[in-house]
């Protein structure tokens, strides 16, 4: 990507899954100047913190296909499936049922395996059943109102 360097030390395997491919974007687009030598920090914002962020929803919100909030949603779903019995991953699963709910409708194709969680016990945190709950109850409304 234009305007970003890849740290010196890095020595790990890259990934090259679509949805690893898409996690960067043109520097440009978030107002960063550049990245200090390490790869850790930005050394300066030439927009204000606002603005940067209000560049990435629209890059984040354009660069999303179909398919892509597909992969991203199947992502959670194997992630509250494979850490169900693990009390560890709690913040984790949150997030992951969070991210169901912000793309309430690409979530919609695990509508009955949501239903089906509750109903098991899949979802062991109260966050996590309720956030559930409310994808449930959101996806129910838009097809009523439909």
């Amino acid at each position: 990507f234009p305007g970003l360097q890849k740290p010196s030390r890095f020595t790990g395997a890259q990934s090259s899954s679509p949805l690893s491919q898409n996690i960067l974007a043109p520097s440009h687009r978030f107002g960063v100047s550049s990245f200090s030598n390490t790869g850790s920090r930005c050394t300066k914002a030439a927009r204000s913190w606002e603005k940067a962020e209000v560049a990435w929803g629209e890059l984040h919100r354009d660069s999303r296909t179909r398919d892509y909030l597909q992969q991203w949603i199947q992502l959670q779903v194997d992630i509250l499936e494979k850490t169900e019995s693990d009390p560890l991953k709690d913040e984790l699963r949150l997030g992951a049922i969070q991210q169901m709910y912000f793309e309430t409708e690409a979530s919609r194709q695990h509508l009955a395996w949501l239903k089906k969680g509750i109903e098991t016990g899949v979802f062991k945190e109260q966050r996590v059943q309720q956030k559930a709950q409310e994808i449930i109850r959101d996806l129910q409304g838009r097809n009523n109102s439909r």
